[in-house]
C-alpha cells in the first residue's frame, strides 16, 4: 500500500506524543551509500524544554546519542535525508506496528501494519486518537469549562471536545509547511471564546516544544478581556487577546498562521486577503453565514433550481467557498476544502486550508489556476467578490488581470 511523506508525518506526530512509549526504528543501508551507521532509533521522552527525542546512531556494536527536536525530526527535509539512506522504518507504539519500506523515488510502501486498532491510514473508518486525551488534567480546557478538574469531559461539551481536537489534526498536518526555526506567528482573525486559539497555543508550545506568538483578535471586548484573564490565570507566555476588527488589522511581523473559524459572511474573505497580503504560509478558515454570493446567483436559467431560499443560500455557500479556494490557488497556495468537523456536530462543517508549496508553482500551473477562477466566475456570472475587493490591486494583479 503506497503512503505519502505527509501521512509518514501524521503517523509519527501521533506515536510521539510522550503519552506511550514509542519507536522509530531506520534500518537498511541502501547499496551504494556509504553511511557509518547500521542503524537509527529514536524515541520520545520528556526533556527540560518539553517533549524532545532521544536519536541512537547504531555503528558497529556501539551507539552515540543525540538529542533532537521533535519538529526537526517532523520536518519532511529530515525525513527525506534519512530516507535516502535508509530503505526501511519500523514504527512502534502501544498499541500498533508499522513497517514501511522507502522507495529510491522517494515515495513510500506501507509493508504491513498491525494491532488492536483500525489501521490508521485505512480512511474515514478509523478509529481517532486524539491529541488531547481525556482523563488527561488539561488546564486550559478546565478554563474554558470544557473539561472538570478531574480530566472529565463535561457531558454536553463533548461537541466542543471533539472539534478542538480535529482542528488540532489539521494543524498536525500542515506543520511541515512552518518555518523549522524561531517563534511561530499566529493570529486568529474573529477568534470569540478562543477555544480553538488556547488549543492552538497548547500545540505549538507543549506538543512541537515551539516559541509562539499568537494573537488573537476579536470586535467584541467582553470576550477579549475573559481571554486576557484566562492567559493570566494561567501564567501563559505567547499568548495575547486584543479588540479590532480584521479589516485594519497591521502587525510589523509576518503571520506564519492565520486562522479564521466561524467568522459571518465577508469577514472571511477580509481574512483571506491579510494572508494574501502577507504571503502566510499556513492558512486556515472555516467559514459562516455566506451572502454576498448567494444573491447574485438568481437568473433566468437556474430560477426553477433556486426558487427556494433554504436551497439559493446552501448553493451560495458551496459556490462562495469554492471561489475562495480557487483564488488561493491563482494566488500561488495550494488549497483544498474539507470537514472540519462531522456534519452531526455542525452544520457548518467546511474548512479552506491552504499552503505555500516548497516549490513554488510553474508559469503553467499558475495560469491554469487563473483560467479555473475565471470560468468559476463566469459560469455563476458572479459580477462582485468581497476578496477582491479587500486587496488592493498591487496585492490581487493577478485576480484583476483576469477580469
Amino acid at each position: 500500500m503506497k503512503t505519502s511523506l505527509d501521512e509518514l508525518i501524521i503517523i509519527l506526530s501521533e506515536a510521539f506524543k510522550g503519552e506511550t512509549a514509542s519507536t522509530l526504528v531506520f534500518s537498511k543501508v541502501r547499496k551504494g551509500i556509504s553511511s557509518p551507521y547500521s542503524k537509527l532509533t529514536l524515541k520520545p521522552f520528556l526533556g527540560k524544554a518539553g517533549l524532545a527525542i532521544s536519536a541512537g546512531y547504531t555503528e558497529g556494536d556501539k551507539e552515540r546519542l543525540q538529542t533532537l527536536a521533535l519538529s526537526q525530526v517532523l520536518s519532511a527535509t529530515w525525513l527525506q535525508e534519512h530516507l535516502t539512506v535508509f530503505s526501511q522504518l519500523l514504527i512502534k507504539t502501544a498499541d500498533r506496528t508499522y513497517h514501511l519500506f522507502a522507495n529510491r523515488d522517494g515515495s513510500l510502501r506501507l509493508l504491513s501494519q498491525a494491532g488492536s486498532k483500525q489501521p490508521y491510514l485505512s480512511g474515514h473508518d478509523r478509529q481517532k486518537s486524539y491529541l488531547l486525551a481525556e482523563g488527561h488534567y488539561t488546564p486550559f480546557l478546565v478554563e474554558l469549562g470544557v473539561m472538570t478538574s478531574s480530566g472529565r469531559i463535561v457531558s454536553d461539551r463533548y461537541d466542543k471536545f471533539r472539534q478542538i481536537n480535529r482542528f488540532l489534526e489539521i494543524v498536525v498536518d500542515v506543520y511541515p509547511a512552518l518555518p523549522a526555526k524561531g517563534a511561530l506567528h499566529v493570529v486568529d482573525f474573529g477568534c470569540g471564546r478562543s477555544y480553538l486559539t488556547f488549543a492552538l497555543h497548547w500545540l505549538l508550545t507543549e506538543y512541537f516544544a515551539r516559541e509562539v506568538e499568537i494573537v488573537g483578535l476579536d470586535i467584541n471586548p467582553g470576550v477579549i478581556a475573559e481571554c486576557s484573564q484566562i492567559v493570566k490565570n494561567l501564567g501563559l507566555q505567547g499568548l495575547r487577546f486584543v479588540t479590532g476588527d480584521i479589516v485594519s488589522w497591521q502587525s510589523e511581523v509576518k503571520a506564519d498562521i492565520i486562522v479564521a473559524l466561524h467568522n459571518c459572511d465577508t469577514a472571511t474573505d477580509a481574512a483571506l486577503a491579510q494572508g494574501i497580503r502577507q504571503q502566510t504560509p499556513v492558512i486556515l478558515v472555516a467559514p459562516c453565514c455566506q451572502h454576498e454570493i448567494a444573491g447574485q446567483l438568481l437568473n433566468e436559467s437556474n430560477r426553477a433550481l433556486l426558487r427556494h431560499g433554504i436551497v439559493r443560500e446552501r448553493l451560495g455557500a458551496l459556490v462562495t467557498d469554492s471561489l475562495r479556494s480557487a483564488a488561493l490557488e491563482a494566488l500561488g497556495w495550494s488549497s483544498q476544502i474539507m470537514e472540519f468537523i462531522d456534519s452531526e456536530h455542525t452544520p457548518k462543517n467546511l474548512l479552506i486550508r491552504a499552503r505555500r508549496p516548497v516549490i513554488p508553482r510553474t508559469l503553467a500551473e499558475r495560469e491554469a489556476a487563473k483560467t479555473a477562477y475565471r470560468d468559476l466566475k463566469a459560469t455563476w456570472q458572479i459580477a462582485s467578490f468581497a476578496l477582491e475587493s479587500y486587496l488592493s490591486l498591487e496585492d490581487n494583479e493577478d485576480l484583476h488581470s483576469m477580469e
